[in-house]
């Protein structure tokens, strides 16, 4: 009993030691528990910081990477907006071109203004000394309003109506007057033909007009394109109704309408296919380094062409080849024209080769004309010592290249046929006494011209007076004047007139 009392007491004791025990522990657990937190929360508190840290340096650096691209963004777009200015505005030789074109355009207006008024005083009047002097201004007018037409952007079409039509009143101007100096009345077919070219000129006039009323101050001229809202090309294409609207003009003239059915003496051979005529083009400009060639629509005026463009240095070249023998009749080239780099020799020399290689021979200069860094040579026939006017080629050189722009050789291929060249009838010294004593003579040759219809041997003299050049020719028969021209100048270049 006594000993089952003491092993109770002995438990009692073990379970409060243990208690004891577990009490002392889990203190020490709670102060080790409570060194661990406050050590933790330091840690915490720290790595709080860094990460605090972190995140400003993460902020900076990202403001930093935002700047950059900010910075590039800014600097790519003031980049694109020089290049995009720069690619719409004009460049220097755009703007020489276009400076061109305006001064000829607002010429031609000045110009066919001016024949208006000289028109409407002749049709009203039957004073034939005043006719004649309206019609020796119209004459100067017109070949004035021809030239400007010429160096205008115009289309093929637009540019052979218009100046057909300006160069029919120049050439009857001169017919009216030849007529009155002769001693000779006008008829009523002459008052009549008068009154035609008066309404012709009066349309030509408004076509004009109406292209200045649609244009705006930032109407460029390069940039003319066919087009149902182009205000020029439009208003010139009223010009082809003409021959509809109104009878021909029929005279004794070389740009009479009756002319139109004269024979193209100077195309033989096959008719050559459009595949030729191509072949042909490529070899014509060889030299040029033709690109993106094109086959445009077939001319069908005085002479039946294909038609062919190509880009070379990125402008344009348009040309013409017959479909009778494959010849080259025209081509004009738009290239960068805007500096004087080679003289009067070298661009002859230039236009000669370039003739040479077209297949056309013994062809002489008879006139140079330098208009805006560009040199217009004319080109005649010569046979047995005789220049023959009629068959006649104009080739246009660039100063600034050295290279042909420009080529017309309409009045060659239309005319151009081989003839037996007589002798004159009077001598040299004979059609002299034709001239006033006070002409200081210069060059003398023989010459085949074009009076009307017919071919006429005349003796050419070139000579001075104040200062003035003068062309005169003297029928090599007869031992009549049939023609006298007065060289004038002009801003651009010098005129027959």
């Amino acid at each position: 009993m006594e000993e089952k009392k003491n092993n109770a007491v002995e438990k009692v004791e073990n379970i409060i030691r243990e208690k004891n025990y577990s009490g002392k522990e889990q203190s020490e657990i709670k102060e080790s528990n409570s060194e661990n937190s406050f050590f933790q929360k330091n840690g915490e508190n720290n790595q709080k910081k860094e990460n605090h840290q972190r995140k400003k340096g993460d902020k900076k650096e990202k403001r930093g990477y935002l700047a950059a691209i900010i910075s590039l963004g800014i600097a790519v777009l003031i980049l694109s907006s020089i290049l995009t200015f720069n690619y719409l505005m004009p460049s220097e030789s755009e703007k020489t071109l276009n400076s061109g074109y305006e001064r000829a355009f607002y010429d031609t207006v000045e110009q066919v203004n001016n024949m208006d008024l000289n028109l409407s005083k002749a049709v009203v009047t039957k004073d034939e000394r005043a006719i004649q002097k309206y019609m020796l201004d119209l004459a100067v007018e017109s070949e004035l309003a021809e030239s400007n037409l010429q160096q205008m952007p115009l289309k093929d079409e637009n540019r052979y109506y218009s100046s057909k039509l300006v160069n029919q009143i120049g050439d009857f101007a001169k017919y009216v007057s030849k007529k009155l100096i002769d001693g000779d009345s006008l008829s009523k077919e002459d008052h009549e033909n008068l009154a035609f070219l008066k309404k012709a000129n009066s349309k030509l006039k408004e076509a004009l007009s109406k292209t200045m009323e649609n244009m705006d101050k930032d109407f460029s001229f390069i940039e003319l394109k066919e087009g149902e809202d182009n205000p020029l090309l439009d208003n010139f294409n009223q010009l082809e109704n003409l021959s509809v609207e109104f009878p021909e003009l029929i005279y004794d003239g070389p740009f009479s309408d009756a002319k139109e059915q004269d024979e193209i003496k100077g195309l033989r051979g096959n008719v050559v296919s459009k595949a030729e005529a191509r072949d042909a083009f490529i070899k014509y400009f060889k030299d040029y380094e033709l690109k993106d060639i094109r086959e445009d629509a077939d001319a069908t005026g005085k002479i039946e062409c294909y038609c062919f463009s190509a880009s070379v240095n990125e402008e344009l070249l348009y040309a013409q080849i017959s479909r009778v023998g494959g010849k080259l009749i025209m081509f004009e080239y738009r290239g960068s024209c805007g500096a004087t780099n080679y003289q009067e020799e070298s661009a002859r020399e230039k236009a000669e080769i370039f003739l040479k290689n077209a297949g056309v021979e013994d062809m002489s200069v008879v006139w140079a004309n330098e208009s805006g860094n560009e040199y217009t040579f004319n080109f005649v026939y010569e046979k047995d010592g005789v220049l023959v006017y009629p068959d006649m080629i104009k080739v246009r050189v660039c100063l600034e290249t050295n290279m042909v722009i420009g080529l017309d050789a309409v009045s060659y291929y239309a005319n151009h046929v081989e003839r037996e060249m007589k002798d004159p009838t009077i001598s040299m010294e004979e059609a002299k006494e034709e001239l006033s004593v006070d002409l200081e003579l210069g060059k003398i040759n023989l010459a085949l011209v074009k009076i009307g219809s017919k071919e006429v041997l005349c003796y050419e003299f070139e000579g001075a007076f104040n200062d003035e050049l003068y062309y005169v020719y003297i029928d090599a028969n007869t031992g009549r004047q049939v023609e006298n021209f007065k060289v004038v100048s002009t801003r651009d270049g010098t005129l027959l007139a």
